[in-house]
C-alpha cells in the first residue's frame, strides 16, 4: 500500500527527461529535444506549396493568352491557398484560422466567376495580406525552430522568400488602388497600366532582390518608403536564412568527421 502511494506521489518522467537524466548520470550531453513545431499536414507540405507558387508564378505572364485564362487563374490561385494552409496547418488551431483567412479571397476568386457577383477587391486584398502575413509568420517559425536540415526546411525557405514578395505585391496592389498614381512606368506606352497581379509581383520580387530593371518607379513617399522596407526585408532574410542553414548543418558535418 505504501508502495502504491509512493508511486502515485512521484514525479513523471517523460521520455525526454529521462534521456536527459541516464546522460547526466554517464557524462554525456543531454539529447537534443524534438523540434516544438512540426511541418505542415502531409509530409511534403513545404514542397507542395512551393510548386504552386513557383506554378502561378510562371504561368501569370501568359495568362491573358490561354483559353479560359480566368477558370486557370482561379485554379491555380485556390491551390496556392490551399496547399499555404495545409504547410501551416499542423495544429488544429493554426489550421482552422488559416482556413478563415483563405476563405474571403477564394469567394472572391470564385463568385465572380461562377455567379458574376463581384467582390469588393480590396477586403479580399486585405484579407489575403493577412492570411501571406500569418503563413509567412508560420513558416519562418518553422525554420527557426527546425533540428536539422532538409528538404522541407529549403522548400520553407525559398517558400517564403516568395510568400514575402506576394505580400508586398498585395500592399502595392491596394497603394495603386487607393492613391493612383503611386508607380510611374518608363515606358510612356504602359503609363496608365495597374499596378495589379503579375506587375505588382514583378516589381515586388525586383524590388526584394534588388534587381529592379527601372522599367516600374515608385514615384509617391509611400511607395518609396514601402519600396525600401521591401529591399531591407529581403537583404535581411537571406541573410538569416543562410546563417540558419549553415548553423543547422554544422553539427551534421562535424559528427561525420
Amino acid at each position: 500500500m505504501n508502495s502504491e502511494r509512493r508511486d502515485a506521489g512521484a514525479e513523471s518522467i517523460t521520455p525526454d527527461r529521462a534521456a536527459d537524466r541516464a546522460a547526466a548520470r554517464g557524462g554525456e550531453a543531454p539529447a537534443p529535444r524534438r523540434a516544438i513545431i512540426e511541418g505542415g499536414v502531409l509530409k511534403a507540405s513545404a514542397a507542395h506549396f512551393l510548386a504552386a507558387m513557383v506554378l502561378l508564378l510562371v504561368v501569370s505572364p501568359f495568362m491573358e493568352r490561354l483559353p479560359r485564362s480566368d477558370l486557370i487563374e482561379a485554379i491555380l490561385l485556390s491551390a496556392v491557398l490551399a496547399s499555404a494552409v495545409l504547410a501551416v496547418g499542423a495544429r488544429r488551431r493554426t489550421l482552422a484560422f488559416a482556413a478563415l483567412l483563405a476563405l474571403p479571397a477564394l469567394a472572391s476568386t470564385w463568385s465572380t466567376r461562377l455567379s458574376g457577383e463581384a467582390f469588393p477587391p480590396e477586403a479580399a486584398l486585405v484579407s489575403l495580406t493577412l492570411f501571406s502575413i500569418f503563413v509567412t509568420y508560420h513558416m519562418l517559425r518553422f525554420i527557426l525552430l527546425a533540428p536539422s536540415v532538409g528538404a522541407d526546411v529549403i522548400c520553407a525557405g525559398i517558400a517564403t522568400f516568395l510568400t514575402i514578395g506576394l505580400t508586398w505585391a498585395l500592399v502595392y496592389e491596394l497603394l495603386d488602388r487607393a492613391a493612383p498614381g503611386s508607380f510611374t512606368f518608363a515606358d510612356p506606352a504602359e503609363a496608365k497600366t495597374p499596378m495589379r497581379g503579375f506587375t505588382a509581383m514583378y516589381f515586388s520580387l525586383g524590388t526584394m532582390t534588388t534587381g529592379g530593371f527601372g522599367d516600374i518607379m515608385p514615384r509617391s513617399g509611400t511607395a518609396r518608403m514601402l519600396a525600401i522596407v521591401e529591399q531591407l526585408i529581403g537583404v535581411f532574410y537571406m541573410a538569416l536564412l543562410i546563417a540558419r542553414l549553415v548553423t543547422l548543418y554544422a553539427p551534421r558535418g562535424r559528427a561525420r568527421s
